[in-house]
């Protein structure tokens, strides 16, 4: 056989269908599993906890809130009274959280100073709530009051 010849080499039939399988199951685990992507979830509509409340409008505005002054503090129970605000917020899905949506909300420390923070989707009584991140486990999660 010269070197320039090549020799063609044919998968067997059970080596491309093993494949294939193979693939379709990653293909599965990662739009079931996969991180990275914004979840297919809705959140446009009127949310409340405990006498706060979130408006989140289908343009990416916060049309109204109201919320404590613990809501970006960290806190992990409500303090402060309720105030108005408004914002933006995007859908998002961090490494360590559950898929969710940062919510900003302007002036919350001040004249130009927003407030940034996530609230992931997490089902709870079978239903979706809007839940501040694991690391304020206590905090009232939103519930969908209309939308």
């Amino acid at each position: 056989m010269a070197n320039n010849e090549r020799t063609s080499v044919k998968p067997s039939r059970h080596r491309v269908a093993l494949s294939a399988a193979v693939g379709a199951v990653a293909a599965v685990a990662f739009l079931l599993f996969g991180r990275g992507s914004a979840p297919a979830l809705d959140p446009v509509g009127n949310w409340s906890a405990a006498g706060e409340t979130l408006e989140i409008l289908q343009d990416g505005r916060i049309g109204a809130a109201t919320v404590a002054e613990s809501f970006c503090v960290g806190s992990q129970t409500e303090f402060g009274t309720p105030r108005p605000y408004a914002g933006t917020w995007k859908l998002a899905h961090r490494n360590d959280s559950e898929p969710g949506m940062y919510v900003t909300l302007d002036g919350y420390f001040g004249l130009g100073k927003p407030c940034t923070t996530y609230l992931e989707f997490v089902e709870k009584d079978g239903e979706f709530v809007l839940s501040p991140t694991a690391d304020r486990p206590v905090r009232i999660p939103f519930r969908r009051v209309s939308g």
